[in-house]
């Protein structure tokens, strides 16, 4: 534990991110619902703000995901060093 307790707000910002994506990923198919029964009902203007939504989501993924994995893994780096250094300066003594 005392090699996460310096990396806690990291921490934070992969649980956010994982919540946010999970968020993204269960609106996506309500979405495309929605603009199914629009189309159904020949409303064309509404269907395309529908996929210009999905495609903002899209991108919001895409932007999110981007943020999880570079923190992810500068924060394994980190962690690997640390230990790294732990066993080296035990080794020695």
């Amino acid at each position: 534990m005392q090699y996460f307790k310096p990396h806690w707000k990291a921490l934070v910002l992969l649980l956010v991110t994982v919540l946010l994506i999970s968020a993204i990923s269960s609106l996506q198919p309500l979405i495309i619902a929605s603009g199914v029964d629009r189309l159904s009902e020949g409303a064309l203007t509404r269907v395309y703000w529908i996929i210009a939504g999905l495609l903002g989501l899209g991108l919001l993924n895409y932007g999110v995901n981007y943020v999880n994995r570079f923190t992810l893994v500068k924060l394994l780096a980190d962690i690997i060093v640390t230990l790294s250094e732990t066993a080296f300066s035990a080794s020695m003594y």
